[in-house]
């Protein structure tokens, strides 16, 4: 079958310029992305934002890959989920303990508004626009 996402991903690092491509190891960890240089979840969390004229600091994002680092930091609050990898975890204000796979984003959304951290529901939509890649295709939010 060819490498594996590891193997591509060094090989991939030590060939291509970096000048060029930007590269991040999938998760789960069976394939690599390429991309533009500046180009990542972050860049396009930014650009929404000021489409949509949301302050990217009111945002709630949630992540486990290492293709969410960048936009788990450029969001005003930074969510791991239990299973991401320590690299994601790193960079996340708070690490969830729960996974996608246990409902972890909706659990975490009904513990910010139990500590009023979200606003009322009429407004709750807009502030939290919430950067979801951690769906799993069994969860009630993988068709939104």
């Amino acid at each position: 079958l060819g490498p594996d996402a590891d193997e591509l991903y060094a090989l991939a690092n030590r060939e291509l310029p970096t000048s060029e491509v930007h590269i991040i190891r999938g998760h789960p960890p069976f394939f690599v992305e390429f991309l533009a240089p500046g180009v990542c979840k972050g860049t396009g969390l930014v650009e929404l934002c000021r489409h949509l004229d949301i302050d990217v600091a009111e945002l709630v994002a949630f992540g486990d890959g290492d293709n969410d680092k960048e936009y788990l930091q450029f969001a005003g609050l930074g969510v791991a989920m239990h299973n991401a990898r320590d690299v994601v975890k790193d960079v996340a204000d708070y690490v969830t303990p729960y996974t996608n796979d246990d409902d972890g984003v909706v659990r975490e959304l009904d513990r910010l508004r139990g500590e009023s951290r979200l606003t009322p529901d009429a407004e709750w939509t807009r502030q939290t626009l919430v950067a979801v890649s951690t769906v799993s295709p069994a969860s009630p939010l993988s068709s939104t």
